[in-house]
């Protein structure tokens, strides 16, 4: 699955400010916002009145990255205080999501990130997502191995400009 947004940023706007990365941390929140967008889309588009297709979610995640679709969703959950829309295992679960500290000024930017879909809606997108994420942790192991691990493989000798080379009982140039 290639994702086109990068990998999250996953440092505090303070933290980013010390390292001279906020051209990172600020491209990342705005990817960030424009998954949350492609999220509430998706959530619209496959919601028939009884049934959230995964199918919208899915390319979310594929464009984006399950990591920052988990972020968003976490984010959302964490901020909502006591929603009781959200499952207890969902909220157990937004707990374990790292959400970096993006404080500006003392406002978090996080706030502008919370998802404004329909909470039962939001939960079932957890769902999906986390289904998702225990599929890929199950499969992990079972993967081809790495491209990186097969390009480390030495290469049979190449013959120099010049040298002459045994083929199928001749010699060639």
């Amino acid at each position: 699955m290639s994702q086109i947004h990068g990998v999250p940023y996953e440092r505090s706007l303070e933290e980013a400010e010390q390292r001279g990365e906020t051209k990172l941390l600020w491209d990342s929140y705005n990817s960030d916002t424009y998954c949350m967008i492609a999220m509430e889309e998706a959530i619209r588009r496959n919601w028939d009145g009884s049934h959230l297709s995964s199918v919208g979610i899915m390319r979310v995640i594929r464009e984006y990255g399950l990591e920052r679709v988990e972020r968003l969703l976490a984010n959302t959950i964490q901020k909502s205080g006591k929603n009781e829309c959200f499952s207890e295992d969902n909220k157990e679960w937004a707990k374990t999501i790292h959400v970096p500290e993006y404080k500006f000024h003392g406002y978090d930017l996080w706030r502008e990130l919370m998802m404004g879909s329909d909470p039962a809606l939001l939960n079932l997108s957890v769902n999906i997502v986390r289904k998702e994420r225990e599929w890929r942790t199950e499969h992990e192991k079972d993967e081809k191995p790495s491209i990186r691990l097969q390009l480390a493989v030495p290469k049979a000798p190449v013959a120099a400009v010049g040298e002459t080379t045994k083929k199928y009982g001749r010699e060639e140039r």
